[in-house]
Formats: C-alpha cells, structure tokens, sequence
C-alpha cells in the first residue's frame, strides 16, 4: 500500500503537467470543425495530339467537392486543378471520365470528396490552313465630282488557319472599314482583317493594304 501510494506521489509536478497537457491536445482535437465546400477548380489539358484542337463549347472549368479543417479551408479558388490527358487521342466526339486521381495541387489536410462533373465531353478536330482572298470594306462617298476608279488589295489573299470545319466555310475576308467620305485623290490606307469565327487565326501577317484610287468624274 505504501508503494503505491509512494508511486502515486511521486514527482507530482511532472504528472500534474502532463494531466495538464494531455487535456490541451485533447481540447485541440476536439475542437477541430470539419467543413466541406464547393472549389471550383481549372481544367488543364496536357499532352494535345499534334495537328489537333478542341472545337465548340467545352467546360474550363470543375466543381470539387472538399473537406478541410476551418483552419486550413482558405484554400484558394485556383490552387486545386483538373488534369485532362489527350495523349493518344483521335479526332472526334471524346468522353473523359474524371475522378480525384485527375486533381493535382491538394494541400494537406484538405480531402477531395467528389467531383460534381463525373465526364468531360469534348471534341476534337483537325487544324486546318488555306489561302483567303481578302476584300476591302469601304465606307462613304467620294468629293463631290469624284469617283472610285479602282480598289486592289496588297497582299490578295492570306492564309487563315483553325478547325477544319470552320476554315472550310469562309470563302473570303474583309477588311475593317476605309473611310473615303469626302476623298479627291488616291488613297492607302493600311487596315486589319476583320476575322467573324474566334477560333480563326491569321497565319503570319495579320494586315493588308488597301489602295483606294478616285478620280474626277469625265465631263461630257
């Protein structure tokens, strides 16, 4: 009996304060709030076959479901992304399936729960260029007395390139508008090419000289 009271008694100071921190680390995980909420995160595309890009209306980006501790549930809008793989794949309709091995910069202490969009359908088509014969767009009249006499365009025609189904529909380009209102004389004027499809780009020089020529109109 001795002993153990003995036992008991013994170095009082180093139990009271291990009693002491035992409560606070017990304290400290108790009181850790769970929270779960909605990140939306950036789809990254890796690995595009060469010759090849995504066509129409595609999601950038994907609703992650997550569950943090409040203290580390700051985290920010594009810190987590969605990796897309491409490699290998073929022109086309494509359904992706998506999980959590495909979200990349996880923080720790942060658990992916779900993700909201479960496939990713995209589609994929070749890239195309042709050669476009471009026309001016001119607006007003010349002076009073005057006339248009000739209009060329320098280079002729340039080369576009994109989707092959959008780059096979355009025939021509115009120009973005030349001002002849109240002209007397020749006029150049160098001006932009005006692109109506956004996944249209120009190959190369991205302008062209318009060469307005006005003359006075021939008396009778």
């Amino acid at each position: 009996m001795s002993y153990l009271r003995s036992l008991v008694l013994r170095n009082p100071g180093l139990k009271v304060l291990s009693l002491i921190l035992a409560f606070l680390l017990w304290a400290q995980i108790a009181g850790r709030e769970q929270v779960q909420r909605i990140i939306s995160a950036p789809i990254v595309f890796t690995n595009m076959p060469p010759g090849l890009e995504i066509t129409g209306d595609f999601p950038t980006k994907v609703d992650i479901v997550i569950r943090s501790e409040r203290p580390g549930s700051q985290i920010g809008e594009n810190e987590l992304a969605v990796i897309v793989d491409l490699g290998g794949a073929k022109p086309g309709a494509q359904t992706i399936p998506l999980s959590e091995r495909n979200v990349v910069n996880k923080p720790l202490g942060v658990e992916i729960v779900n993700l909201l969009t479960s496939r990713l359908r995209i589609m994929l088509e070749r890239v195309e260029q042709r050669g476009i014969e471009v026309q001016a767009r001119l607006i007003g009249r010349p002076a009073p007395g005057f006339r248009i006499i000739g209009i060329t365009v320098e280079p002729e025609a340039i080369r576009i390139m994109g989707p092959e189904s959008r780059v096979r529909r355009i025939n021509s380009l115009v120009t973005e508008p030349v001002n002849i209102d109240g002209v007397s004389t020749t006029t150049r004027r160098p001006v932009y090419v005006h692109l109506p499809d956004p996944p249209i780009r120009l190959v190369g020089r991205q302008d062209v000289a318009v060469t307005v020529a006005i003359a006075p109109v021939e008396k009778e």
